[in-house]
């Protein structure tokens, strides 16, 4: 069984890869998104979202229950979706050629990816991701319960503190650094939030900083960069 879920997850993550090519930029005049952005992402996905819940349910069996971050069995044959996360991403040529005098919601590339939490018993236990690859939307990962957890978990807290809507919140990825936030707007400013520890930029898991202040710790890296992944 854990064979086929690889097997599964190596065939759509290919695809999903693949869909880095999409060349569309989200905002030239450097507009971030907003909550009407993931309503209108989400709506015209939301039947492909839950038929590939009820896929993924099918596929978990006693073996890998616990591999795919559930506490029993039926935990993941309950389990809904939680409140999606679109994501948007910056290449490194857009990063490498940034200048800070334009805003940084410049370099946002249109989002072709929306992650689902899928909870159990109220908590995030694992995610569902659809990627956008020629024009069609298809499910691209399933599992990875410490990414899911570290993503929902940062959302959640970052809505606890600034009393916001889960739906005021996207993400940010640069995957030529491994690199993915949370982001929501505050006082006027972007803020981006890292999902884990960056030691070598001096990033916190959990500590927002304003956008541009990130563009400035990213860029030399950036521009010293082999561009391989990672």
């Amino acid at each position: 069984m854990k064979y086929l879920i690889a097997l599964l997850l190596l065939s759509l993550c290919c695809s999903a890869r693949a869909a880095d090519g999409n060349e569309q930029y989200f905002s030239k005049a450097g507009v971030w998104p907003s909550t009407t952005n993931l309503v209108e992402l989400i709506h015209p996905n939301r039947g492909l979202a839950l038929q590939s819940l009820e896929e993924f349910r099918a596929l978990v069996d006693d073996a890998d229950y616990a591999d795919l971050g559930f506490e029993s069995l039926d935990d993941a044959k309950s389990a809904i979706l939680g409140t999606p996360l679109a994501v948007y991403w910056i290449g490194l040529n857009d990063l490498r050629e940034y200048s800070t005098n334009k805003s940084p919601a410049t370099l946002l590339r249109t989002a072709a990816k929306i992650i689902y939490p899928i909870t159990a018993k109220e908590q995030v236990r694992a995610s569902l991701t659809l990627q956008e690859r020629d024009g069609k939307w298809l499910p691209s990962d399933f599992g990875f319960a410490d990414f899911s957890m570290a993503v929902a978990g940062t959302r959640q807290r970052l809505a606890e503190l600034t009393h916001l809507s889960l739906t005021n919140f996207f993400a940010v990825e640069v995957p030529s650094l491994n690199l993915f936030f949370i982001a929501h707007q505050w006082e006027n400013k972007t803020m981006l939030t890292p999902v884990s520890d960056v030691p070598a930029l001096h990033l916190s898991a959990g500590r927002s900083l304003p956008a541009l202040e990130v563009l400035h710790l990213l860029l030399p890296v950036a521009r010293s960069h082999n561009g391989n992944p990672g």
